[in-house]
């Protein structure tokens, strides 16, 4: 009986050892956990798409001394809180009735958040786009772009994002 014992403990040794090892190699190479993970209109993407490094970048359209010619502005997170606070905004965001005005695009008054896996050491050369978003900010709406082929999700803007959106502005520089 002894034997049988110590054979049973080394066999959920070795098995707490493998599971070990397939947490640390799955927290290291992806983003979202295997068994939490969920598609839906903002992680649209299937699970292998979200490797880390993960950052977003947020694009802000201003006008400038040309008023044909807007400047756009950009600033960057790599914090994965931040992160996941933008994404759990975008999940919370309630439908929209009210239908953006595309003739904005890239206009003053635009700005973008887009989630992107860094393939580079550092965020330039821009690297592969896994979540594009559209933001009428005179309208206080979004157009989330479907990277599967669906068409796009129109949402009204949370206040939290809003507040982040705000936050990354004031630290956005002028983009070369």
């Amino acid at each position: 009986m002894p034997k049988r014992v110590a054979s049973s403990i080394v066999v959920i040794i070795f098995l707490l050892a493998i599971l070990s090892a397939a947490t640390v190699y799955y927290r290291k190479t992806y983003f979202f956990s295997p068994l939490t993970f969920r598609q839906d209109s903002v992680i649209n993407l299937p699970y292998k798409y979200y490797r880390n490094p993960l950052y977003i970048e947020f694009d802000f359209v201003k006008p400038g001394s040309n008023p044909y010619l807007p400047v756009w502005y950009r600033s960057v997170t790599t914090n994965r809180s931040e992160i996941l606070q933008v994404i759990a905004d975008l999940r919370r965001a309630t439908p929209s009735s009210v239908h953006p005005n595309h003739r904005m695009l890239g206009n003053a008054g635009m700005s973008y958040i887009l989630l992107r896996q860094q393939v580079f050491p550092t965020p330039r050369p821009p690297s592969p786009i896994l979540l594009t978003v559209q933001i009428y900010n005179p309208q206080h709406v979004m157009e989330i772009i479907q990277s599967n082929g669906q068409p796009p999700v129109v949402r009204n803007i949370p206040q939290s994002l809003l507040t982040i959106l705000n936050q990354q502005e004031s630290k956005s520089v002028p983009d070369k």
